[in-house]
């Protein structure tokens, strides 16, 4: 699946689902830092295409550390699969908590999980590095929004089971503000696309 294709379903998924939730996968980032984590991920990936996560050392993350998550995918015997998270900064854990070494069952809400399991499987779907925009509603932190870079990292075994995470939260713009603009933007640039 493309990334395009991966984003539209996360999209349409979002849209029955009620979520206050975008995924974009044209990776037109706000954030500087989050522009500078897309352009690490690509340049390691240059070999592979996708690069592991032995990659990702906390020397070529110290910029980032503060606002990253790592996550592992885990599949059960009985096909199941779960995703445990490896390592959240402390940015994500003063809005989230410390879900490091937890599966996000034991630190996510029910009603939050499919959204979080749908953005992580997009991302692993598509193969490629993913933007996200979305409320954050874990701990009734409903004023904050976030931008988030999602890619896939290969992990020890080789296959694509990781996802690297980042966020910047911003409490001053409320959600549908943020939205009413990203949708505008997103499918803007997608009905140009189309034309052409």
């Amino acid at each position: 699946m493309c990334a395009n294709d991966a984003a539209s379903a996360y999209n349409a998924q979002a849209r029955r689902e009620g979520w206050p939730s975008l995924c974009d996968h044209s990776l037109a980032f706000c954030a500087s830092d989050l522009v500078d984590l897309a352009a690490l991920w690509q340049n390691l990936g240059q070999a592979s295409r996708i690069p592991a996560r032995t990659q990702f050392s906390p020397h070529a993350l110290k910029p980032h550390l503060r606002n990253v998550a790592i996550y592992e995918r885990v599949l059960h015997e009985s096909g199941e699969r779960t995703y445990r998270v490896r390592l959240m900064g402390s940015s994500m854990t003063e809005v989230l908590g410390n879900l490091t070494g937890q599966c996000l069952e034991e630190g996510i809400p029910p009603s939050f999980l499919a959204r979080w399991y749908a953005a992580l499987d997009a991302t692993l779907d598509a193969q490629a590095p993913l933007r996200f925009l979305a409320r954050s509603d874990t701990n009734h932190m409903e004023f904050l929004v976030a931008e988030y870079f999602s890619a896939p990292m290969r992990g020890p075994d080789g296959s694509v089971s990781m996802v690297l995470g980042s966020a910047q939260y911003d409490g001053a713009r409320p959600w549908p503000i943020v939205e009413s603009e990203a949708r505008g933007m997103l499918f803007g640039r997608l009905a140009v696309g189309q034309r052409g």
